[in-house]
């Protein structure tokens, strides 16, 4: 039955992630955005085993936290990692490394600012599952995201 729990939740974020990086940042990509984070807080509070009222107190804590670090990871995403070096100078190249920086110590910001609040809902163990389990979720968005784009090279070929 898990395997089936794990494909399915896999194949559900993979399509809200492919709409929402096809929908950019408008209305429609912040509904997918924030359902997105809903299908990810349901996963969350199932393997933490949280209680209805737990989760109902964990929700808006895990909502805000989401929003920061997502918009945090978009503006590293799009720099350092998708530029083709050779074609920068090197004013530009330092330029990325340090905005990369920046956001990789706002990115420690807000699981400091956040660990606070979650502690309010959550214990210590249950917060590294959290961690443990958003890994999780996203190295199985990564999977999914590799085998589809290598289907789609694949029928182009």
């Amino acid at each position: 039955m898990k395997p089936i729990r794990t494909v399915s939740l896999i194949m559900l974020i993979s399509i809200i992630t492919f709409n929402l990086w096809s929908q950019g940042n408008g209305e429609w990509g912040g509904k997918l955005r924030q359902r997105f984070t809903q299908i990810k807080l349901n996963e969350i509070g199932r393997e933490l085993n949280l209680s209805p009222d737990r989760l109902e107190r964990f929700r808006p804590v895990y909502m805000r936290y989401d929003f920061e670090k997502t918009n945090s990871k978009i503006r590293l995403a799009k720099g350092l990692m998708r530029v083709n070096p050779d074609s920068l100078t090197e004013d530009e190249a330092e330029r990325l490394v340090r905005d990369q920086l920046v956001n990789a110590r706002r990115q420690i910001e807000i699981r400091e600012k956040y660990y606070d609040e979650f502690r309010k809902v959550l214990t210590a163990k249950e917060i590294v599952r959290l961690y443990q389990c958003e890994n999780d979720i996203q190295r199985k968005i990564g999977q999914e995201v590799k085998r589809r784009t290598q289907r789609i090279r694949d029928r182009r070929f």
